[in-house]
């Protein structure tokens, strides 16, 4: 089960107040937090974003190729939460395009 994104600097203060304060938050890293996921599959899925977003996140229209390029990360038959993992990537990178965060996936801590 994906836990959600942790955004970093992020998120912390409403848009706006920040407009009205005129400071800016700038989000420099993006942290997808999952749940029991083999030490495989976190390195693979952290290659997986790495390469979608470095050195930005890719426009709409640069998006597929990017993707495509990509995939070669994945494992033949990648199991279902490295799917699962790829296709959050894949939407939170669609959502910021040109965005400069670095964008990497945890397991959730349990304190």
């Amino acid at each position: 089960m994906i836990e959600g994104l942790s955004l970093l600097a992020a998120l912390a203060t409403p848009a706006a107040e920040l407009e009205r304060s005129g400071e800016f938050e700038v989000v420099t890293s993006l942290v997808l937090r999952t749940e029991t996921m083999s030490s495989r599959d976190l390195r693979t899925a952290n290659r997986y974003a790495e390469c979608l977003s470095l050195p930005y996140f890719p426009s709409e229209a640069q998006f597929a190729a990017k993707r495509q390029a990509c995939l070669s990360v994945l494992r033949d038959k990648p199991s279902k939460k490295l799917v699962e993992v790829a296709k959050s990537l894949d939407t939170v990178v669609q959502q910021s395009p040109g965005s400069e965060a670095s964008l990497s996936v945890e397991r959730n801590r349990h304190d």
